[in-house]
């Protein structure tokens, strides 16, 4: 496996749950285009997330509508299909209300009094003339040190992102902090330090980059698939960052202080 096979490993779940940076999930997408190993591992992540069918239950409505057709009894089909449209619009409507009660709703403290994405026409006098919102579903503001960046989820999609990235970032040199949720409610800092001043190399000659996931304690967490002496590093390498993200978790928790 490459270095840059490592890479993408400790990058590949937050590529999957769509809360990496813009950079990183280029630099995935241009690796997986040509690496198969990578691609599978993707492939299985995705897989472990798709629950068994129940394929019995599935086809009971089904069954009730082709005997109906077998006998002819004309009144027992209407009757067949409109129990199985029933099902499928409470099921839908069922899956949509935990979508926006799970889903959206946990990105609308985090976007509560910005300004969503808006192209503005000004007067003479450099007064916003008119406005209209080009995306509803993006916010974008800054302060003198980050830039905050909330996208909600598309309908059904748990692809939504809360992303605080420094301002003085470089081309060699990027710091961002993602806010995610942990054991269904508890939110967890994902600190990432990219560049080549921010890389560590492990026992195996593995290069990774300085990124931990931490509570706002300052508890550390693990990925599953991360093995011990990964893990041994990085808690070594967490003691030498550790100030540095402390400060990146409390100014998080300043912007958002529902965190705390």
């Amino acid at each position: 496996m490459s270095k840059e096979c490592k890479i993408v490993e400790d990058l590949l779940p937050l590529f999957h749950d769509g809360i990496c940076s813009q950079e990183s999930r280029q630099m995935v997408e241009k690796h997986l285009s040509g690496c198969e190993n990578c691609k599978r591992l993707l492939t299985q992540m995705e897989g472990e997330l798709i629950p068994p069918s129940d394929k019995d239950a599935d086809m009971k409505p089904l069954e009730g509508i082709n005997k109906a057709v077998k006998k002819g009894k004309k009144r027992a089909l209407i009757v067949g299909i409109s129990i199985a449209l029933a099902v499928v619009f409470v099921l839908f409507g069922g899956i949509s209300i935990w979508w926006y009660a799970w889903e959206y709703t946990y990105y609308i403290p985090f976007a509560e009094g910005r300004e969503p994405h808006s192209i503005h026409w000004f007067d003479e006098d450099g007064n916003i003339g008119a406005s209209f919102v080009e995306d509803a579903s993006k916010f974008t503001w800054y302060d003198d040190t980050y830039r905050y960046d909330v996208e909600f989820p598309g309908f059904l999609s748990g692809n939504g992102r809360v992303e605080m990235t420094r301002l003085d970032n470089t081309e060699d040199e990027h710091i961002s902090v993602y806010v995610s949720r942990l054991e269904g409610t508890k939110y967890v800092f994902h600190v990432s330090f990219a560049g080549d001043s921010h890389t560590w190399i492990d026992e195996g000659g593995g290069k990774h980059w300085a990124y931990f996931m931490v509570d706002s304690e300052m508890n550390l967490y693990y990925l599953d698939h991360w093995t011990e002496d990964y893990r041994q590093g990085l808690e070594a390498k967490f003691e030498e960052y550790k100030d540095e993200v402390r400060t990146l978790v409390y100014e998080a928790m300043a912007m958002w202080p529902f965190l705390k």
